[in-house]
Formats: C-alpha cells, sequence, structure tokens
C-alpha cells in the first residue's frame, strides 16, 4: 500500500531541521544598516548585513571604554584587529544628561563625512589635522559583508562602535575597483616516464603482491 503524497510531504516538513534565524537590526540602531548600504549602493557594492556576533565585540569594547570612563579610543587587541574592522564616535557634554546625545543618523553623518577627504583615483586621504578618512573607508570597503554595534554610556559622555568583518584598510588595495588577484603561477609538469615492467611479479615481495 503507498503512502499518500501528502502524508509524505507532512513528514518531510516535520523532520526537515528548522533554519538558523537571521541576524535582525535591533531596534535601537534602526538605520544603521540601511545608512551603510545607501552609501554603498551609490558606488555600485554589495549590501552589508547585521551580525550579531560582530554587535557583540563591539558592545564589549563599549562596555570597556564606559568603564574607564568614556575614553574615545580603538580597541587595541590584535586579533580583533585582524578580524574586525572598527569604527568609532564620542559624544559629550559638560553636565550629566539622560538618554544619548547622538541618534543613529547623527553617527552615520559623522563617518560619512569623511568621504569628502578622500580621492579614491590617488587613494589618498587629504584631511586637516585632527580628522581622517579610515571610518569613511570601513563604510565603503567592498569585502567587507557584514557590521554589528554597541554604545555606552558615561555621566556626560557616550561612546559608539561599530565593528566590521572582514575588515577593511588591508596594505595595497583601494576600498573598492580593485583588480582581481592574479592565478597562482601554473607549475610546469613534463612527460611522465614510466619504468614500470609488465610482467608476472616474480620480483615482488610477498607482502607487495
Amino acid at each position: 500500500m503507498k503512502t499518500p503524497f501528502h502524508l509524505l510531504f507532512l513528514l518531510a516538513v516535520l523532520l526537515t531541521p528548522p533554519a538558523a534565524p537571521a541576524s535582525t537590526q535591533p531596534a535601537e540602531y534602526a538605520g544603521m544598516l540601511e545608512g551603510h548600504n545607501s552609501l554603498r549602493a551609490t558606488l555600485n557594492l554589495p549590501p552589508l548585513r547585521w551580525s550579531d556576533t560582530a554587535a557583540r565585540q563591539a558592545q564589549s569594547w563599549a562596555d570597556a571604554l564606559a568603564a574607564q570612563g568614556c575614553p574615545l579610543r580603538y580597541n587595541p587587541d590584535e586579533r580583533r584587529r585582524e578580524l574586525y574592522g572598527e569604527n568609532i564616535l564620542k559624544a559629550w557634554a559638560q553636565d550629566a544628561y539622560p538618554g544619548w546625545r547622538r541618534s543613529v543618523p547623527e553617527v552615520l553623518q559623522r563617518w560619512q563625512e569623511e568621504g569628502r577627504y578622500y580621492d579614491h583615483a590617488s587613494h589618498t586621504c587629504r584631511a586637516p589635522a585632527g580628522k581622517q578618512c579610515g571610518q569613511y573607508l570601513q563604510m565603503i570597503w567592498e569585502t567587507t559583508e557584514v557590521l554589528g554595534c554597541g554604545r555606552a554610556r558615561c555621566e556626560t559622555s557616550e561612546i559608539w562602535v561599530c565593528n566590521y568583518t572582514p575588515r577593511g584598510g588591508q596594505e595595497g588595495l583601494k576600498p573598492y575597483g580593485n583588480p582581481p588577484p592574479a592565478p597562482p603561477p601554473e607549475v610546469a609538469v613534463g612527460p611522465l616516464e614510466c619504468s614500470i615492467q609488465l610482467g608476472d611479479g616474480a620480483d615482488l615481495k610477498p607482502e607487495d603482491r
């Protein structure tokens, strides 16, 4: 007796393991991913995705800075530097304040404004003293795939951190438009020489037969 098709389909659905849920951008960072991808779209770059793993890394550093009074400092951990690019922003006031002094659009704008100092043709940054291009470049780094962010408060200041992977800023590369990597050199292989003679195997050791 054949099992009805609809029962076979139901059984297959029940036995199929559920797919791992995709990382979702938290509500408090609404617009962060969209802001990055809007900028990238103007350069025909692939969009980024949100990463909970990168967000935990960013939050960990933001918390560490808050415990030190919210200094503006990049994470010096060498292993982190191999895996993650990092953008960071600090806001402060003379007096204590509630909530957050900066919004997601303001953070994005601060980093994106660095693009005015960057010349892609020559891959040079012409920023004045106290300014840079690195955070803008990380936003538009072509091979970066995901980002995740964190933030933390002190009494009169706050720290915002975003981590990116694969990281940008590799030596000798532009953020986008690099030529494809050269293929590995081919190894010349000469004609094969065969010295095996067909026979009855009389000259082989017993274990080789």
